[in-house]
């Protein structure tokens, strides 16, 4: 089965990457992002 690889990123920075394998979807964050303390989450939603 194919493995599919893409670069996830904000503001120019790579946060992490996304990883399709065998059917199941990873994620995992960039360990400059994780130290950069940049909060991606939204304050407020609507």
């Amino acid at each position: 089965m194919n493995s599919y690889e893409v670069d996830a990123s904000i503001y120019d920075k790579k946060i992490g990457t996304i990883l399709l394998k065998n059917g199941v979807v990873y994620f995992e964050y960039d360990k400059e992002f994780k130290n950069s303390k940049l909060e991606i989450s939204p304050l407020k939603l609507p």
